[in-house]
């Protein structure tokens, strides 16, 4: 943080811009932001409809990135969210949201949410996963972890189907080739990504390291399937960093 006074009178601008040229929500405020509408996602909401809604219910949000998701799911009815963010400036970004929008009935907490979900004894009534799992090594754990703790996840990631490098070219030489790896009985593989220049940008909010994996479209299916969940909504698209794929799931 920089270490200065502010000698203006108190506003959002204010708290906004001790992140300036960072934000990559567009927040429902005067001040600029970032250039993403992320509240009110219809990505989220979809899902969340199709699951049967979040009325009282209390919620799990991975990787909240500015709290625009943990807004939506207020406003869905959700009584209480609990958004862990391990990136230390996304999670300033997310207090100052929380403070700037007015925004109650969320916590959202500092650290790494794989060891928590892999020690935790909480329930919820629903968890989402909303761009967060392709910047994992391997999210598979993270998953069957997910599994123990709910019975409705609303997921949104990047996949590696195809030629990924080819048809996207930004994506182009960042992968290395596949490694086969098994839950149980189950295979799938993983595509390890490197991050590259994207790490020197001072907002930056993918994984804790210099690498990830994107899973195999299908292989993704076939671990839902395997974790004893039905796919309730699926969307697939052509996102433009990379084909993606949105899944409302219930257990079975």
């Amino acid at each position: 943080m920089n270490e200065r006074y502010v000698e203006s009178a108190p506003s959002a601008a204010n708290a906004v811009d001790l992140f300036a040229g960072q934000w990559s929500t567009r927040l429902p405020i005067e001040d600029t932001t970032g250039s993403v509408d992320l509240i009110g996602d219809h990505r989220l909401v979809s899902c969340v409809e199709a699951l049967g809604g979040v009325a009282d219910a209390d919620v799990l949000e991975l990787g909240p990135l500015e709290g625009a998701h943990s807004i939506t799911l207020r406003e869905l009815g959700a009584s209480r969210v609990v958004a862990i963010e391990a990136n230390t400036s996304a999670y300033l970004r997310c207090l100052i949201t929380k403070e700037v929008t007015g925004l109650s009935g969320v916590e959202f907490r500092l650290g790494d949410f794989r060891p928590y979900l892999a020690d935790t004894g909480d329930r919820f009534d629903m968890a989402v996963a909303i761009g967060v799992l392709y910047h994992l090594e391997d999210p598979v754990p993270v998953l069957a972890d997910l599994a123990r703790v709910t019975d409705r996840i609303v997921i949104w990631t990047h996949v590696h189907c195809g030629d990924v490098e080819g048809d996207v070219e930004q994506l182009a030489g960042r992968f290395d080739p596949p490694v086969e790896r098994t839950m149980d009985s189950t295979a799938y593989r993983l595509h390890r990504f490197r991050y590259a220049e994207s790490l020197a940008w001072a907002g930056f909010c993918g994984g804790t390291r210099p690498t990830a994996a994107w899973i195999e479209r299908d292989d993704l299916l076939a671990v839902v399937d395997a974790l004893g969940f039905d796919v309730v909504l699926r969307e697939d698209n052509d996102h433009e960093y990379g084909p993606a794929i949105t899944l409302a799931l219930r257990r079975r």
